[in-house]
């Protein structure tokens, strides 16, 4: 007869003792010290090479953050535009970042690149850190990250602030798996920081930290101080404490039928066979989320792996896609990046925790884990070298088409700006002449009244709260005309235009100049 949860526990085996064994010497120092760092320099390494590989084919909404970090580095502005303050950096924390690396090494690509390597090498020691905690094997910080690095939607997001987001929650998890509640909170507030939209995120990870929870006074105060220090200036100076995305995504809804809560079929539709090896770590999460909480009804004692930590981590993820799913946005793939990140990590986790354990199944979840991450590589390998496009993207035209067109409009305009056509990064990025809502807070102005005049009671005390020191009467940007998405019979004689060259209905962007004004 096979008892309840002899799948999960095989035979527990004691090594013998040794009578007379040797005392070990220790290697020297060099070695030790190229020991303890090999595991971070190798993922260092692999995100290196993922950051060179990435670099010609990042997504629009990367250049709208490598925008901001530019502008503030070069020119003391918090917007798109070099001269246009706005709020529509979704990520405080990692456009500052950015923005830190720039002002440093004056190349924002290099920062970049440097953010991107420290964040990707950063989640080794972090992870090696809870692995010893939790009586993991120590090979699981190491395996976690570098099968984050490879991960192909990870990688389609590069210049987003998903990495970020996923270090800080591991470190906010360790923190609260050492019963560190003010190192918690400081950590939190860096999370709120880097999406406003994982707050209830830290909720339920606070809730499966059961050190920080005894304490939770001792955290909340740190991660207030965080988040207000920002969310203050950005009330006072920009008009809203929370960034505009914020409004703009949830008014938006969805594309058609295809919402965040969906969206991978849509990606599926778009990518094929792609795509399912991008969203597969979604299936590897709800596998890990089922063993991790089965392990945590087997026995305990010294030595015998933790899975409580792990699980918060892997439910932290999870929790950050049901709050979008709850917000009801559309499914921009960058949205998908935490739960896959996170999930990939807890389907390591979840494995070592099987193999530490000796228990029958950590040869099927071991084997799924490897058919995922040699998915990933081959997708990631495929590829013509560097990228020209991301393996999952949304943009209408590549990012050497973009240079082009930027290059071209700033010649042509010389100084004009014109309302763009859907797309806005890249182009603000190369000629600093485009203008949407993105760029021009009065722009947003409409979608704040709608959304003043929807709500009541509670809520619309709070958005009026919120705008309190938004001019909402302030004027728009001027432009010049328009870009305009036509088809190729449609583009106006003799203005300039350009083929978008990933985009398959409407092939062709026009520059549509408004008619001078009479004398």
């Amino acid at each position: 007869m096979i008892e309840p949860g002899a799948l999960l526990d095989g035979p527990a085996t004691a090594a013998p003792l040794k009578r007379g064994a040797a005392v070990a010497v220790a290697p020297p120092l060099p070695v030790r010290l190229l020991r303890l760092l090999a595991p971070t320099l190798l993922v260092a390494l692999l995100a290196a090479c993922a950051a060179w590989v990435t670099r010609g084919a990042l997504i629009d909404d990367a250049y709208i953050t490598l925008t901001y970090a530019r502008n503030l580095a070069e020119h003391g502005t918090w917007g798109l535009l070099s001269d246009v303050p706005s709020a529509t950096a979704t990520s405080p924390l990692w456009v500052l970042v950015l923005a830190g690396l720039t002002s440093l090494t004056a190349d924002p690509f290099t920062a970049l690149a440097l953010a991107h390597v420290g964040v990707s090498a950063g989640l080794v020691p972090v992870l090696s850190a809870l692995a010893r905690r939790t009586h993991l094997p120590v090979w699981t910080g190491p395996a976690a990250a570098a099968a984050v690095v490879v991960q192909p939607l990870l990688l389609s997001v590069t210049g987003m602030e998903s990495g970020l987001l996923v270090l800080l929650l591991a470190a906010a998890t360790l923190a609260g798996a050492a019963g560190r509640p003010v190192l918690f909170g400081l950590l939190a507030g860096a999370v709120f920081l880097t999406r406003m939209d994982a707050g209830p995120t830290l909720v339920l990870l606070a809730l499966l930290s059961p050190p920080v929870l005894r304490r939770l006074h001792l955290a909340v105060l740190p991660a207030l101080a965080v988040a207000l220090s920002w969310m203050s200036w950005s009330w006072y100076a920009l008009g809203t404490a929370i960034p505009d995305t914020f409004l703009i995504k949830t008014q938006q809804g969805s594309f058609g039928p295809w919402t965040v809560g969906n969206g991978w079929g849509w990606y599926r539709e778009l990518y094929g066979t792609v795509a399912v090896v991008a969203f597969a770590p979604m299936l590897l999460a709800a596998l890990a989320l089922v063993v991790l909480v089965a392990l945590l009804r087997r026995r305990s004692g010294p030595g015998v792996p933790r899975t409580l930590p792990w699980l918060a981590l892997t439910a932290a993820g999870a929790g950050h896609w049901l709050t979008l799913v709850v917000l009801g946005v559309p499914p921009y793939h960058w949205y998908f990046a935490p739960v896959l990140g996170l999930g990939t990590v807890g389907a390591v986790a979840a494995t070592a925790a099987l193999v530490a354990r000796r228990a029958r199944l950590r040869v099927v979840v071991a084997a799924l884990l490897l058919v995922q991450i040699g998915a990933s590589l081959v997708v990631d390998a495929a590829r013509h070298q560097p990228w020209r496009v991301m393996p999952i993207q949304t943009n209408y035209a590549t990012s050497a088409r973009y240079e082009v067109m930027g290059a071209d409009l700033a010649a042509e305009l010389r100084g004009r700006r014109v309302m763009t056509f859907g797309e806005i990064g890249h182009l603000a990025y190369v000629c600093d002449c485009v203008v949407d809502g993105f760029a021009d807070p009065a722009r947003v102005v409409p979608g704040i009244r709608k959304a003043l005049a929807d709500a009541d009671g509670a809520g619309r005390w709070l958005l009026e709260l919120n705008y309190r020191h938004r001019d909402l009467g302030a004027a728009e940007v001027p432009v010049a005309g328009s870009l305009r998405l036509l088809k190729p019979h449609e583009v106006p004689a003799g203005s300039s235009f350009w083929h978008m060259d990933l985009y398959p209905w409407r092939r062709y962007v026009a520059l549509v100049l408004d008619p001078p004004e009479p004398a």
